[in-house]
């Protein structure tokens, strides 16, 4: 079996969102040297040795927590065990409707959550994140304007 050492960072950077939907989850999957069937499955249940072919990658989706779970690659005709979560129920998002240079957001995450935050044209904005307590976070920015915080 090939072992693919990919870290959590590099699946964050493959797994991005929209400010217009930020629920549906875009997944950029790079195929394997040689292969010619990496494609991208998914389904309400984990895979099984039937499901799909080598080089195939699956995202599980999980009705009751709303977790997605990605395998793969599909590889001597089994999934492994393991997987990497790349969505789930650890997420809040801040939605900032009226313009304003100092956005509070209470969250239920508890400690310190990373924050990317967007405007209303979906651009990535970078502000001055600061931790008020574990389900508190003040971001300042130097000009005005609405869109959305997501914290993980």
């Amino acid at each position: 079996m090939a072992v693919y050492n990919v870290t959590t960072e590099e699946i964050r950077n493959i797994v991005t969102t929209t400010a217009a939907d930020p629920n549906k989850v875009y997944v950029k999957v790079m195929s394997t040297v040689g292969s010619s069937s990496a494609i991208l499955l998914d389904g309400t249940t984990a895979p099984t040795s039937a499901t799909g072919a080598n080089g195939n990658w699956y995202i599980h989706r999980v009705a009751s927590s709303g977790e997605a779970r990605l395998y793969g690659p599909k590889d001597s005709g089994t999934w492994s065990a393991d997987y990497i979560t790349i969505t789930g129920s650890n997420r809040h998002v801040h939605t900032q409707g009226s313009a304003a240079t100092t956005w509070t957001v209470t969250h239920t995450l508890g400690g310190r959550p990373s924050v990317t935050v967007v405007d209303s044209t979906g651009t990535v904005v970078v502000g001055d994140v600061q931790y008020d307590s574990d389900t508190q976070v003040t971001i300042t920015f130097s000009a005005a304007f609405s869109g959305s915080a997501y914290l993980t």
